[in-house]
């Protein structure tokens, strides 16, 4: 899961924001909290036993990823 994930992340994201970015620069950015959920469900729809239950659980789950991830870039 968490390769795939990595792997969505580094190919797929960077495309579909710079597709997006109109709507995020007019969201000030918080366009792209969705762009990671349905990024999120994405994977979630390819790997099987990692479930979502809906999307503003993707959402929690996303805000948590990009504070830890953020935290530990700071760190490292």
């Amino acid at each position: 899961m968490a390769a795939l994930l990595a792997i969505v992340n580094t190919f797929l994201t960077p495309i579909i924001q710079l597709i997006a970015l109109p709507v995020t620069l007019i969201t000030l950015g918080l366009f792209a909290l969705v762009i990671n959920t349905l990024m999120i469900m994405l994977v979630d729809a390819l790997v099987d036993g990692f479930k979502i239950k809906n999307f503003w659980w993707a959402l929690i789950f996303g805000i948590v990823m990009s504070l830890v991830s953020g935290i530990l870039f700071r760190v490292f």
